[in-house]
């Protein structure tokens, strides 16, 4: 794991087949700069580009700050 990630999880079938996501990544950072180093590492570009990105018919992302806890 990266410095910076605090979780990484991919999981796949969270829709039923043809009725959307198939597959899904979902991440965690401790700051929006770690987020932003992670998103240009040259591994995560080679596997995005070379590996997923032929693969993907529709690409939808998302991204949030977590609300602070009282």
């Amino acid at each position: 794991t990266m410095p910076g990630v605090e979780y990484l999880v991919v999981t796949h079938n969270v829709a039923g087949d043809r009725s959307g996501f198939n597959l899904a990544l979902f991440s965690a950072f401790e700051t929006r700069t770690a987020c932003k180093i992670f998103l240009r590492h040259p591994e995560y570009q080679r596997v995005w580009n070379d590996e997923l990105g032929p693969l993907v018919e529709r690409h939808l992302m998302a991204q949030g700050e977590c609300a602070a806890s009282s």
